[in-house]
């Protein structure tokens, strides 16, 4: 193991990043020794407006005044969106159906283990440790005191190690969705 330690910053978007499968699956890669330690926090709401805004927004102007006709010139489309070349494409599929990055159904597999986090919205910081596995140690700011949580439904029935969720196979796009606009 060549990273012990994980700090993660996101933007306090409780419908994308603020959910429990999140913290499920670091209390998972605590459990699985993947990780000693991880720091999960959000920014303060309205202090969100950081560079990826600025770069999602480069793409999306991109993106309306392009034709696109395929994931090769959507990914075109997005890498000439800047001159300074900040935003970089990685597709994770490709049209012949080839997966480059496997989807695994984290969702149905963790939440065997773990139960849901209570008033999830109202923490900014999160921590989980090696010493305390299956517990996340919340903070509603920096500087306040750490809540305790066990997120583990049974703390005798562990995630087993080197177990992984059922790949999730893309289905692809239906025959009515294919269709052009006419």
């Amino acid at each position: 193991m060549s990273e012990t330690e994980v700090h993660l910053h996101a933007a306090n978007c409780s419908g994308q990043n603020k959910n429990n499968y999140f913290l499920w699956y670091y209390a998972w890669r605590i459990i699985t020794d993947l990780h000693w330690e991880i720091l999960y926090s959000f920014l303060p709401a309205g202090h969100t407006k950081f560079a990826p805004d600025w770069c999602f927004g480069l793409g999306k102007q991109a993106i309306r005044k392009t034709y696109i006709s395929d994931l090769f010139e959507l990914a075109s489309a997005i890498e000439n969106s800047s001159v300074t070349g900040v935003n970089i494409t990685q597709l994770c599929g490709l049209h012949d159906g080839q997966v480059i990055v496997k989807t695994y159904d984290w969702v149905k597999f963790l939440e065997h283990y773990f139960k849901k986090l209570p008033g999830i919205k109202g923490y900014h910081h999160f921590r989980f440790s090696k010493s305390s596995p299956g517990y996340v140690f919340c903070q509603r700011t920096f500087d306040s005191g750490e809540v305790e949580y066990n997120l583990l439904r049974n703390p005798e029935n562990l995630p087993p190690r080197r177990v992984y969720p059922t790949v999730i196979t893309p289905v692809g796009i239906d025959l009515d969705r294919k269709k052009l606009p006419v």
